[in-house]
């Protein structure tokens, strides 16, 4: 009696039944991916607003400990005045990028105009307090507001606070 060789390979079918499982799985995953990418904004949101808590808290020892103070007059314009906040930062740590939010989509990825000169955006907005030491300390106010909740299924905007905690800030959303 002669033995037969095992077959090499697989056949047809069991191609198929591995192809089917993997399309199943991949169809029960896909939605998944999306709450992942949310809840890595999120926490990339969180560290950028921990990353400007460290350069106010650095810039301030180095100035007396006294909050980094607008110009008088102001700004009209709002690249200029984000372009003005990242310049007093950025020795402290705070790089450009750390100014956007990953979830938000309106500025998300820009960084040139048409003409190559650099654009400034924030999704953050800092508090203005007055030139008085310690002023920044005084009260329980946030020291920086994320623009808009960007991140889905949190209710409002993130708020850094002196104590470098970050708080859920109250929904701007009608009831």
């Amino acid at each position: 009696m002669r033995k037969r060789p095992a077959p090499h390979g697989y056949t047809l079918i069991e191609m198929l039944i591995v192809i089917a499982i993997v399309a199943l799985l991949a169809t029960i995953s896909f939605p998944v991916f999306g709450q992942f990418r949310n809840m890595a904004g999120y926490a990339a949101c969180i560290s950028n607003m921990r990353i400007m808590h460290v350069g106010f808290n650095t810039y301030m020892q180095d100035h007396e400990m006294v909050w980094p103070q607008l110009p008088e007059e102001g700004y009209d314009d709002e690249e200029r005045e984000w372009k003005w906040w990242y310049e007093k930062l950025k020795d402290y740590g705070v790089a450009k990028t750390n100014w956007v939010c990953p979830s938000d989509d309106t500025h998300r990825g820009e960084a040139n105009d048409d003409s190559g000169e650099e654009i400034y955006t924030s999704s953050y907005v800092p508090t203005t307090f007055d030139d008085s030491p310690s002023t920044a300390f005084r009260w329980n106010q946030p020291w920086v507001l994320e623009r808009g909740g960007f991140h889905k299924k949190r209710q409002g905007p993130n708020m850094l606070m002196p104590d470098g905690t970050i708080q859920q800030g109250p929904s701007m959303m009608a009831p």
